[in-house]
């Protein structure tokens, strides 16, 4: 019984922690995206070469990270949905 009580603990706090890692990554893209467009105008000013090489370089770092977002919300949704089958029967 205590070994079923603290499996549940480790599985909440690994569900809570995965959740909190996706919320990370939700708020570093979405203001970081806009953030790195204003940063490669600002840079580069009305230079159209400057401002695209700042624009790739930061928009190249935020794709790996929209991606660990998106995979990281589906692996939490995929744990939910399979406990909550496993709690119904």
């Amino acid at each position: 019984m205590l070994t079923a009580c603290f499996q549940k603990i480790v599985n909440a706090c690994d569900s809570f922690l995965n959740l909190m890692e996706s919320l990370f990554y939700l708020c570093f893209y979405f203001v970081g995206v806009p953030s790195a467009i204003a940063l490669s105008l600002v840079v580069g000013g009305w230079n159209l070469k400057a401002s695209t090489i700042m624009f790739s370089v930061f928009l190249g770092l935020y794709i790996p990270f929209l991606v660990t977002l998106f995979g990281n919300i589906l692996l939490v949704k995929r744990r939910v949905h399979s406990k909550r089958e496993s709690n119904a029967n």
